[in-house]
């Protein structure tokens, strides 16, 4: 039933075709470019720049990249100027009626850079910084992108210690803004993924891989869909989420519906059912115990990770008596059907995800003598991010190399 509810979406969603989109801005700046567009841009070098589509949909996402003009926002009054940024797309329907959608967004402004930290978006600056590599990956190499993705952590964070309080901290303490915690994080995972990740040659490691790792079209794979992805899949496609699925505590996996208190329109949104996810885990092999089962999503599929050790009576309850690989979960048992409902609520809680996600069972030491269980095992182990690997360092140790480099450019 998820896939038909997966399938539904692809052939009921909202579609638009022959489009044509247009993006104007208040004075003060002015649209520079689209990062890596799904169609074709025209810039006749006096007009901002028009994109046009074949097709467009819910799924599409574009990204803009906007500059400010000589002069910059002009002050009116004592108040801070409001800025504007209006889209237009003129489009076709499936009827073939040719509509016009326009968009309007109106936004404080402000002359304090803490203002600009404090306000930054990490969602869509993580996503704005993966269209950047692909598109550096493509035309310089993966080598240069590597290189480019900290670079840009670098200068963020260096602006912000240079122009704001945060000048006034101890040289030795690393200062990140309060809304870009993760950036260290999210850089040093994709430098690991399998966007920039070196690949490794045949037989040097993996248990003497017989290809490449990651293959041109594992890479090639996640490139395509990288270079259109949403703000809210971009973290979880460098860091996935590991769900620990032996301790479920009070509601966790089961489906739970508030109690409505009126009957309003948004009173009606906030009481529609839902299912508690269990917490998660940091994505290292420390943390993955042989008495435990865990269910790892890395945006494209779920991968089943059993413990070598886990007990028969949880074996029972999710698989039955039947082959696990074969059968996949069974929703019988109070404790099978917890975790059908967690897979079930994850696959329809982000609707952007780029592929129907499957689930892929593995049990630890499965992977001898099988290739493609060894296959799965290889992938698995390249998702846990927070560990150290012979191209990449660790967390803590990236933390202290990043933090080593912010203060001499500071320096400098």
């Amino acid at each position: 039933m998820d896939i038909i509810f997966f399938h539904s979406h692809s052939i009921t969603k909202n579609v638009g075709y022959d489009a044509i989109l247009k993006v104007r801005c208040s004075s003060g700046f002015t649209l520079k470019s689209y990062l890596d567009p799904p169609g074709k841009v025209f810039d006749d070098g006096i007009r901002s720049p028009e994109l046009e589509l074949s097709c467009i949909s819910t799924d599409t996402g574009i990204c803009s990249l906007l500059e400010y003009q000589t002069g910059g926002i002009k002050k009116r009054g004592n108040q801070k100027p409001l800025v504007n940024v209006q889209s237009v797309l003129l489009y076709t329907t499936p009827f073939g009626q040719r509509k016009l959608r326009i968009s309007t967004l109106t936004m404080p402004s402000t002359d304090l850079v803490s203002d600009v930290y404090r306000g930054a978006d990490f969602g869509c600056i993580a996503a704005v910084l993966t269209r950047e590599i692909v598109s550096n990956a493509r035309v310089n190499g993966l080598k240069s992108a590597r290189q480019y993705i900290v670079e840009s952590c670098i200068n963020m964070l260096s602006q912000y210690r240079l122009n704001t309080s945060a000048k006034d901290s101890p040289s030795g303490q690393l200062i990140l803004p309060e809304a870009l915690q993760l950036l260290p994080l999210f850089v040093m995972c994709l430098r690991k993924s399998v966007l920039l990740r070196s690949a490794i040659p045949v037989g040097s490691s993996l248990k003497t891989a017989k290809s490449p790792q990651p293959s041109v079209d594992e890479r090639m794979h996640a490139m395509f869909h990288a270079s259109n992805i949403s703000s809210s899949l971009a973290m979880l496609l460098v860091h996935p989420n590991i769900y620990e699925l032996t301790r479920l505590k009070g509601r966790e996996g089961f489906e739970y519906t508030p109690q409505r208190v009126g009957k309003s329109v948004f009173m009606e949104e906030a009481c529609k059912s839902y299912v508690q996810f269990p917490t998660t885990c940091h994505p290292s092999i420390s943390r993955l115990e042989d008495e435990s089962m865990y269910l790892i999503d890395d945006g494209f599929s779920f991968y089943l990770y059993i413990g070598k050790n886990v007990p028969h009576e949880v074996m029972l309850e999710v698989f039955g008596d039947s082959k696990y690989p074969v059968e996949g979960i069974l929703s019988s048992t109070e404790y099978g059907k917890r975790v059908h409902f967690i897979i079930k609520a994850l696959r329809g809680c982000c609707n952007t995800r780029p592929t129907f996600p499957p689930l892929i069972v593995y049990k630890s030491g499965d992977g001898n003598g099988d290739k493609e269980k060894q296959k799965v095992h290889n992938k698995i182990m390249t998702l846990l991010v927070d560990d150290a690997t012979s191209q990449d360092k660790g967390y803590v140790d990236f933390l202290c190399a990043l933090h080593k480099k912010i203060k001499e450019r500071i320096r400098t």
